[in-house]
């Protein structure tokens, strides 16, 4: 029988190709939807990621502002938080860039001038400083976030020329213009969260206020980043404040300018970050009285007693005896005895010319001063105490 052999060589040999074709053109689809997923999927979720970030930065940003003029007002020290950067999701087999930080930073200092038009050796100058937010996005475009003078804005100016208002000022109260200098130096950066201590200075140091002397209009001339329009737009139809003028101030940075301020009277409150501001002017200058030293003579309050049965946010300051019964989100200044019963909470700081007493379930979360004893019947006092102060006499009328 004759044998029908067809010799094969390994040269001409293609039953392999096929598969190996296939595996070639599946291996370079994958190679270019894992480029199109990193070039195009990967940006965009991490966009989406600094978006997030960037509106839950602007709501602290907020609770910043209210903590700092709360600190300043209220004589209470604020702990707020800011999340300075954030990160991007975990992938598996995408990459992702570093994880975009923020900083938080002060400005230089620059002065605020309170003067009564007669004599320049008599202005008071309390030293402020604004505070910037600048983002460290890699996919989304934003300019840095700005407080100043009680107003927070984004400042876009290097990209579409504008500055957006997010909180607009609250310099105005009750007939007052009312300024919270912001000191100290503080700079912070990074991705994650921080706690900012925002301090007070307690007391009644009024520094040089009281060198303002003259009847009438006093000046106040505030520094700025914000242009005139912004300020002339916000005072044209206020009785306590005219805006008088506004000029670069080319000695500081370029952004800098100073707008002047004619006022009735001015409360000038300091805060600092990180530690006590290096001023405590927290007091006002009434510019329709012979102005004199405070220190002479306390506060001036109401006659008689109080008692307080219902929660308030009020300050309260008698020349009588007080008594809490519920919650006080305020200080007190009484010159006679002050009562904390069970059911009472002070959330602020009590003087007192005579004694202080808590019960026992009451709280006072701030600090004690007291011409006579601090009698602590089983509550709870989170500041300090000074007691037996001679001759202390926090309230007149």
């Amino acid at each position: 029988m004759k044998r029908n052999d067809k010799g094969v060589s390994l040269q001409n040999d293609t039953r392999a190709v096929a598969p190996l074709i296939g595996f070639i053109l599946l291996f370079g689809f994958l190679v270019i939807a894992f480029i199109g997923y990193q070039a195009q999927v990967v940006p965009q979720q991490n966009a989406e990621t600094e978006f997030e970030h960037f509106q839950q930065n602007q709501n602290e940003l907020i609770e910043l502002r209210s903590a700092i003029l709360t600190a300043g007002t209220s004589d209470r020290q604020q702990f707020p938080t800011i999340q300075l950067g954030t990160n991007y999701q975990t992938r598996l087999f995408a990459l992702n860039g570093p994880p975009p930080a923020g900083i938080l930073q002060t400005s230089d200092s620059y002065p605020i001038t309170i003067s009564d038009g007669d004599d320049e050796t008599d202005d008071v100058v309390v030293d402020t400083r604004f505070l910037e937010y600048q983002p460290g996005y890699y996919e989304i475009d934003i300019g840095s976030t700005w407080y100043e003078n009680s107003v927070l804005y984004l400042d876009e100016t290097e990209s579409s020329g504008n500055r957006v208002i997010i909180e607009d000022q609250s310099l105005v109260d009750k007939g007052t213009l009312q300024i919270t200098a912001l000191q100290n130096e503080f700079q912070q950066s990074g991705t994650g969260r921080i706690t900012l201590e925002l301090k007070t200075l307690n007391g009644n140091n009024i520094g040089n206020l009281s060198d303002l002397n003259n009847e009438g209009k006093l000046t106040v001339e505030l520094p700025t980043r914000l242009d005139e329009d912004y300020w002339v737009g916000q005072f044209e139809e206020s009785s306590v404040v005219d805006t008088t003028g506004f000029d670069p101030e080319p000695e500081y940075e370029p952004d800098i300018n100073e707008i002047e301020l004619e006022v009735d009277n001015v409360t000038v409150n300091t805060v600092g970050i990180s530690d006590e501001p290096t001023e405590d002017l927290a007091k006002n200058i009434d510019s329709t009285t012979t102005r004199g030293p405070i220190l002479d003579t306390g506060p001036v309050c109401q006659a008689g007693d109080r008692t307080i049965n219902a929660d308030t946010d009020e300050n309260i300051a008698v020349n009588g005896d007080v008594t809490i019964n519920s919650q006080l989100d305020g200080d007190i200044t009484a010159g006679g005895e002050v009562t904390v019963n069970s059911a009472g909470r002070v959330n602020g700081n009590i003087q007192a010319g005579g004694r202080v007493i808590i019960n026992s379930g009451g709280r006072v979360t701030g600090n004690i001063e007291s011409g006579e004893q601090v009698n602590n019947r089983g509550g709870t006092v989170d500041g300090s105490i000074d007691r037996n102060i001679n001759g202390y006499s926090p309230c007149s009328n």
